[in-house]
Order: structure tokens, then C-alpha cells, then sequence
């Protein structure tokens, strides 16, 4: 990777086809060689794909260029949990539901996909906190979990949960429980956005505290999608729980020195030469923390196949 902690303009490029070098093979981008896309390295989850299917000359031809993302289980922050799903789209994290049996079996199978929708997470955190009667934590989009009472035998703990100061929700919840609370995430019904993990509730004399470890929070603002759907040159063409599949809708042409606003935050940067190179770029013109990182290495992936890195696949070389 490329320490970019030094103000500059920095770009996010995939591995670069280059006419004469690679020919007729065609390229792949997934995370492991286009760091725009959504990957994890610690955990080796990425879940986006974008193919050449066919290149006539400098062109390509309609529905040849296809875009896939699957969603991809992840653990919580907070081990005991298990895992959440999520889903990289155009080059983007979103949380994409609950496996069956989630957070100790409190929550059933969960598929935002299956609805159309995806969100944010917001905050995956295993950090510990002390709280006492009375005190307030903000949690995120204007909401905020109130502890009003814990118990005088220290079994439980009084919760009063906040959206832009409305009450929502209150609870009863005993020490080494969860507090969940859900809403309606689109057409998605009973989504769990707000898990707190309740550890030990403690009363004393003179103060009474509880100890949060474990939060996770997911947006409830959402994106939705549906067949047909166009962003940039690609047009969704089919949504499942198991997947996003978008194509080109039209011929794109890649004329020497363009470049192409494909989707979102993704472009195609062809070099302004009559030989024919051209690479996926991310707009890194909002501002962010960006990572410059070259092909990505995988043991199980790879094997005995030793990498080498180029400024075709390591764009943080001139």
C-alpha cells in the first residue's frame, strides 16, 4: 500500500488491460485487483466482480460488460454475536442481512436484498463503556439509548430508546442480555438496526451502573433497487437475496484519452494514446480516507503463483 497521509491528489485504479500486452484476455476486476471495490483484507471478504465479456476493436458492445456483487458473511465486532451479511455495490459496504440464529439465536433469517433494499452499518464496536441511571449515549441518525433505572437487586436495567428526541422504545433487560430494537428498513419488516450487549448491572448504595460491551447499528435510510434500474452506462438486470447483476445497456466506446462515468463513483479511464489501455478509476474527489493498494496476494487463491507488482497493478508506483 501507498502511504497517502500526505495531502495530494491520489487515484484508485484497477489492473490495466493493455492491448498489446494482454490481447485477447480479457480482464476481471474484483477487489483483489481494483482496491476501489470494497474488500476487507483481514478477513479476505470482498464481494464485487466486473467482467469483459467481449471488446470489438474499442468498443464495448452492449450487455458485454457485467457487474456481479454477492452477499458475503462478516463477524460482528462483538464475537458472541456470530455473523451479519454484507454486500459491496459499486464500491461501496452495505449490510445485507442476518443468517438465522444471529445474536444468539434472537434473530431469524434476515435478507434486505430479498426486499430490494440496502443500507449502512454505522458502528460495529466491541469497546467497553460504564453507564449510569440517568445517563444518555448517542447513538447515530438522531437516535440515543437512555438508562432511567437499574434495578436495586442489580438484575436489570430500565432502557428508553430516542429517535430525534421522540421516544421509541423501552426495556426491561437483564445483565448478559441484548437489547434489540427494530423497525421497517423499506419493504423490509421487523429489521434489527440497534443491538447493545448489557453486561454486568451493578447497584450500589450510593450509585447504580451497567456495563455496555458490543453495539452495532445499522441506517435506517436506505437504497432500493429494482430491475431496470440505471446507473451510469449499467442497467440492473437481476436482484436476489444471492445477488446484484447489472450489464451495459449500450455500446460503451473507448476513445482515446476518455473517460467514462460508468456507475457511482466508478469510471473507466482510457489512456489518451492510439494504443489501447484503459483501467477502472474511483472518484476520490469527495473527501475520505482512501487506500492505495496493489493486487492483493490470496495463499488459497494464488498458491505458488508469486506475485510481482508493476504500476499496472500497483498504482501507487509512477
Amino acid at each position: 500500500i501507498l502511504d497517502t497521509s500526505e495531502e495530494g491528489i491520489y487515484e484508485l485504479r484497477g489492473t490495466v488491460y493493455d492491448k498489446d500486452v494482454d490481447g485477447d484476455s480479457l480482464p476481471t476486476w474484483t477487489p483483489l485487483n481494483f482496491e476501489g471495490f470494497y474488500y476487507s483484507i483481514d478477513e479476505g471478504i470482498g464481494t464485487e466482480q466486473l467482467e469483459i465479456k467481449e471488446l470489438k476493436d474499442r468498443t464495448i458492445p452492449d450487455g458485454a460488460l457485467v457487474y456481479t456483487s454477492r452477499p458475503q458473511p462478516v463477524q460482528f465486532e462483538h464475537k458472541s454475536w456470530g455473523n451479519f451479511t454484507v454486500v459491496g455495490f459499486m464500491a461501496k459496504k452495505y449490510f445485507a442481512g442476518y443468517p438465522e440464529g444471529a445474536v444468539g439465536g434472537k434473530i431469524d433469517d434476515v435478507s434486505l436484498l430479498s426486499d430490494s433494499v440496502l443500507s449502512e452499518v454505522l458502528t460495529d464496536s466491541d469497546d467497553k463503556r460504564s453507564m449510569y441511571s440517568g445517563d444518555s449515549f448517542e447513538l447515530e441518525e438522531g437516535y440515543s439509548l437512555n438508562i432511567l433505572e437499574v434495578d436495586i437487586n442489580g438484575n436489570s436495567v430500565w432502557v428508553q430508546l430516542e429517535k430525534d428526541g421522540d421516544v421509541v422504545d423501552d426495556n426491561f433487560i437483564s445483565s448478559g442480555q441484548d437489547y434489540v430494537y427494530e423497525t421497517e428498513v423499506g419493504e423490509a419488516e421487523d429489521v434489527p438496526i440497534i443491538i447493545v450487549h448489557f453486561g454486568t448491572v451493578f447497584a450500589g448504595q450510593e450509585t447504580s451502573a451497567v456495563f455496555i460491551q458490543g453495539i452495532f447499528q445499522v441506517s435506517d435510510t436506505y437504497l432500493e433497487l429494482a430491475n431496470g434500474d440505471t446507473y451510469g452506462e449499467m442497467e440492473v438486470k437481476s436482484l436476489s437475496s444471492s445477488e446484484i447483476k447489472m450489464e451495459n445497456g449500450d455500446n460503451i466506446g473507448l476513445d482515446k484519452g476518455e473517460t467514462i462515468d460508468l456507475m457511482g463513483k466508478i469510471k473507466i479511464q482510457v489512456a489518451d494514446d492510439g494504443k489501447l489501455r484503459f483501467a477502472p478509476v474511483l472518484d476520490t474527489s469527495e473527501k475520505g480516507v482512501y487506500e492505495l493498494r496493489g493486487t492483493v496476494y490470496d495463499k488459497t487463491a494464488n498458491g505458488n503463483s508469486l506475485p510481482t507488482w508493476t504500476p499496472y497493478n500497483f498504482e501507487g508506483f509512477y
